[in-house]
Order: C-alpha cells, then sequence, then structure tokens
C-alpha cells in the first residue's frame, strides 16, 4: 500500500517542483515590465513573490540577476533605502557575481551616508559591469547585440576616471550609476530584439 501511495504521488511532487522555478521566472518577468514601467510597487509584489518561490533563482538575460537583487532594486525605487541595502546585500553574499546588487548596494550605501563602502561597491558593480559586457561581446554570440554603441562602457570609463581623479561628486556617482543599472536593464529587451531581427533576416 505504501508503495502504491509512493508510486501516485511522486509524479505530483515533481510537476510540483518544477513549478516554481516556471512560476518564479513568470512572477520576474512580470515584475521586470512593472519596473521598466516606473510601477515599482506592482514590481515589488511580483520579486517577492519569486523570491518566495525560489530563493535561488537567477534571471538569466545572459547577465544574471537574482529574485533578491531585483526586490532591492523595486525597494530602491520606492525610496525604502534600508531594506533595498539589506536585499543587496543578502543577493551579493548568495550570488557573488550578481554585478547589478553590487552597483546598487554601492549607491543605496551612499544614500545611506555611507559613503566610502558606498564608492567601493559602486566602482566594483561598475567595473563587473564593464568586464561582463566585454566578455561576452568576445566569447558569446549574442554578445555582439549588448551596448553595440560601447554607451554603457564609454560612461563607465568616464565616471571611473572621475572618480580616480576624486572629482566625481555624490550626486553624479548616483546619477550615473542609476542610470547605468537602469540602461543594462533596457539592454536586455534590446539584445533580444536585435539578435531576433538578425535572425529574421537570415
Amino acid at each position: 500500500m505504501r508503495t502504491a501511495f509512493l508510486l501516485l504521488i511522486i509524479p505530483f511532487v515533481l510537476s510540483h517542483a518544477a513549478c516554481k522555478p516556471m512560476t518564479a521566472m513568470i512572477e520576474v518577468h512580470k515584475g521586470r515590465q512593472a519596473l521598466l514601467a516606473g510601477r515599482a510597487q506592482a514590481a515589488l509584489a511580483h520579486f517577492q513573490r519569486a523570491a518566495e518561490l525560489d530563493p535561488d533563482f537567477l534571471y538569466f538575460s545572459t547577465l544574471p540577476q537574482s529574485a533578491v537583487t531585483y526586490t532591492g532594486r523595486a525597494l530602491y525605487q520606492l525610496g525604502r533605502f534600508s531594506e533595498a541595502r539589506q536585499a543587496f546585500e543578502q543577493a551579493t553574499l548568495r550570488f557573488p557575481d550578481d554585478a547589478m546588487a553590487r552597483l546598487y548596494l554601492g549607491i543605496a550605501l551612499v544614500r545611506q551616508e555611507h559613503r566610502e563602502p558606498g564608492f567601493q561597491e559602486t566602482t566594483a558593480g561598475l567595473k563587473a559591469i564593464y568586464q561582463w559586457l566585454d566578455y561576452i561581446e568576445a566569447n558569446l554570440p549574442q554578445g555582439i547585440y549588448w551596448d553595440s554603441n560601447r554607451e554603457v562602457r564609454s560612461e563607465i570609463e568616464r565616471v571611473l576616471k572621475q572618480i580616480t581623479d576624486r572629482r566625481l561628486s555624490i550626486e553624479q556617482l548616483i546619477e550615473t550609476a542609476e542610470w547605468v543599472g537602469n540602461r543594462m536593464e533596457w539592454e536586455i529587451d534590446a539584445a533580444r530584439r536585435d539578435e531576433q531581427m538578425s535572425r529574421n533576416r537570415e
């Protein structure tokens, strides 16, 4: 009897487990659309649901970001910087290669008057994004569709030089880091669209 019960329930358990990552993916997708449209509160609900469903979920769009990072970004847009910082700290601990988490952790720290560690984290995030863009351009077929005009990398180069020369104000750092974060999010969809158009032409 027990064996028969297990044979009946195992497919249900397996299918339920498989549904969680897929549902988390759908929630992150909906959250991204809300975030890009400036509806941070709606985005937050989707991202929190995704993180609850699958705490280890990574949104792979070539540039990996965790559901926790996205949660922090929605909190950041809502001006809830302390909660956002906690989310980014959690994300960087669990996913050390999540460059966006490091970038936003830096500016969240700066906004809370932790300037030195904030500058360090923001600089690390900007460098990681720059290196990642260079890497995929050189090593992945879809890399040619990301930052194809090098606008993001040019802006990162400019701001890193100003940081080195200590000519960058807090306001300029925040503005540039936010621009890079938003532009990279936009690049996800732009790269997909350009890649698809190229395939259609072929």
